[in-house]
């Protein structure tokens, strides 16, 4: 549902903000890990929409540690989380979920190498199916707003130029 589509506009969203496919693995990578902690301490209580806002929350955290060049939370809010909650509860939302990490967000060579691996092989299935007709090849679907052809998200604005 809901989760899913946010997902779905988050991938969309680091896409057109130039990260490549490998930044973007990585980045899943981290966060996919630090999923595991959040769900140990709050998955019972969440419903199936906030399960899709800690997991894009948590992307955000991962970007921020794994990249050089970063989108600020206020350009994530904008583009992702504006009709669910104001700036100030989505910051309060990336400093409780690094709470709960306790603050480590380096993963071990192994526990990257790991992932990274399952997400490139997944990124190669998913171009080859791409490639060969499959759904999504010829979709020009763009929902969430993010038009490349329209001035997208990219550095510039990610930087606070676009502002």
């Amino acid at each position: 549902g809901d989760s899913v589509k946010l997902l779905f506009k988050t991938l969309k969203f680091l896409h057109l903000c130039d990260y490549s496919g490998e930044d973007i693995c990585s980045i899943l990578a981290h966060a996919s890990f630090y999923f595991v902690d959040a769900w140990e301490l709050c998955g019972a209580h969440m419903e199936p929409n906030e399960v899709g806002h800690v997991l894009a929350t948590l992307i955000f955290i991962a970007h921020a540690w794994a990249q050089d060049e970063t989108c600020p939370l206020h350009i994530w809010h904008k583009h992702l989380f504006r009709k669910c909650c104001p700036l100030k509860t989505l910051n309060a939302a990336v400093i409780r979920l690094m709470q709960i990490r306790r603050y480590q967000l380096r993963l071990s060579t192994r526990e990257l190498s790991r992932r990274m691996g399952r997400l490139e092989e997944a990124l190669k299935q998913s171009v080859r199916f791409r490639i060969g007709g499959g759904p999504g090849s010829a979709s020009g679907d763009n929902e969430g707003g993010f038009d490349a052809s329209r001035g997208g998200v990219g550095r510039a604005e990610a930087a606070g130029g676009g502002m």
